[in-house]
């Protein structure tokens, strides 16, 4: 689901950055959303599962660095939009999270396959059967 989420946002992003017409941007960044809420989810359970029992000092950091993120990112479009042709912010953008994709491939040596779908195997262990 992680590399799913980071694709599709990038591809929506990307798409984005040549479209002159109002409806495909607006379609565009509805896949862009798309892919970011896939990719959040999955992060956390990530984060979560690779501390262990320090796991929720990890979320927090996580959550800490998602706001700053958050914060931070109109900021640096607005920056980059006028010092810049405007699709420069997409082009970024769209590059850090293709960038992430890649990334991803280092961390299926080290994290089991159930982690990096979403999925959270000790909630499942722990839910009492009705």
């Amino acid at each position: 689901m992680l590399q799913a989420g980071l694709v599709l946002a990038a591809l929506g992003l990307g798409a984005a950055r040549f479209s002159s017409s109002l409806p495909v941007l607006v379609l565009m960044s509805i896949v862009y959303i798309a892919g970011i809420s896939l990719t959040i989810p999955t992060m956390i359970s990530l984060v979560g599962a690779l501390a262990g029992e320090r796991r929720g000092a990890a979320v927090t950091l996580y959550s800490l660095a998602l706001f700053i993120g958050a914060s931070a990112g109109p900021l640096i479009a607005v920056y980059l939009t006028r010092t810049s042709s405007g699709g420069l912010a997409l082009e970024a953008l769209a590059a850090l999270l293709l960038l992430a994709f890649g990334l991803t491939w280092l961390l299926k040596a080290h994290v089991p396959a159930s982690e990096m779908s979403g999925r959270n195997p000790d909630a499942e262990r722990r839910r009492v059967p009705s």
